[in-house]
């Protein structure tokens, strides 16, 4: 068995209504809605804001436990350079729910899922 399976339920949370991400944003930061912590976060993208040296358009993906399987939200924020995980919420693009090897986070894992999650993001396939 693979370490690790990723399964889009982005429209299966949406489809509950207004709480559609699993995390709250605040200008203190980011908390989990319903986990009891964030696992790990991955920084997927960055893109400097035309005009300015001092803004940033960047893209995170936070892993959570959830229940019996863990799952992975993808958003962005509008941040300055200098900001790390506060700013301008802009919105959750994809949810995924992870299954790890006996339901086990493993940190060894982190640049495998990372990559898998922003290819599913992006829509892209290795070849």
């Amino acid at each position: 068995m693979s370490t690790y399976s990723l399964t889009d339920i982005t429209d299966s949370v949406k489809a509950k209504g207004e709480n559609s991400t699993l995390l709250r944003f605040s200008s203190e930061g980011i908390s989990p809605a319903y986990a009891s912590k964030i696992l790990v976060t991955y920084l997927l993208a960055e893109w400097p804001l035309t005009g300015s040296d001092r803004e940033a358009l960047r893209c995170y993906a936070m892993v959570l436990p959830h229940g019996k399987v863990h799952a992975v939200e993808v958003f962005f924020l509008r941040q300055t350079t200098a900001e790390t995980l506060t700013g301008d919420y802009l919105g959750s693009s994809k949810i995924f729910s992870v299954n790890f090897k006996d339901n086990q986070y493993d940190p060894a894992v982190d640049d495998s899922l990372s990559e898998n999650i922003w290819s599913k993001v992006c829509n892209y396939v290795p070849s």
